[in-house]
């Protein structure tokens, strides 16, 4: 629940406030710098509670880690590629601005990234859960 809580922030609030490049930055090097805080809380987990236990509780918070990183970089590379391709349209295709496929492109873009952004939004909920249902927690 707390991931869902926190990825929700992530992705649909603290996103839109930053840039692409605070976001393909930021969100890696979190993923980076929390690895050590991780190998330590196993490390004392394990005196704690056991191998067995200390083991799947660092794997599922490991695995969060990792998809809110993955699919937060995929909402930054779906601005990328969708802003990139309609900036290439309008600057180097202007004959075909009329016609129908780049038309509907350019004219639904902000739609098209909405619905790709809630495709994966959904993507790092469910991938958790299936982590949440593996590992029987």
């Amino acid at each position: 629940m707390i991931y869902f809580l926190i990825f929700t922030f992530c992705y649909y609030f603290l996103n839109r406030k930053l840039s692409n490049k605070w976001i393909l930055i930021g969100y890696p090097l979190l993923f980076v710098v929390s690895i050590l805080p991780m190998k330590i809380l196993t490390d004392l987990l394990i005196k704690e509670i056991g191998r067995q236990p200390a083991k799947y509780i660092m794997v599922l918070i490991l695995m969060a880690l990792a998809s809110f990183t993955l699919f937060n970089l995929f909402y930054a590379i779906v601005n990328f590629m969708i802003g990139l391709q309609k900036t290439f349209h309008q600057e180097f295709n202007q004959s075909n601005l009329g016609k129908n496929p780049v038309m509907y492109f350019i004219d639904n873009a902000s739609n098209l990234r909405n619905m790709l952004h809630l495709l994966f939004y959904f993507a790092g909920v469910i991938l958790y859960a299936v982590f949440i249902y593996k590992f029987k927690i």
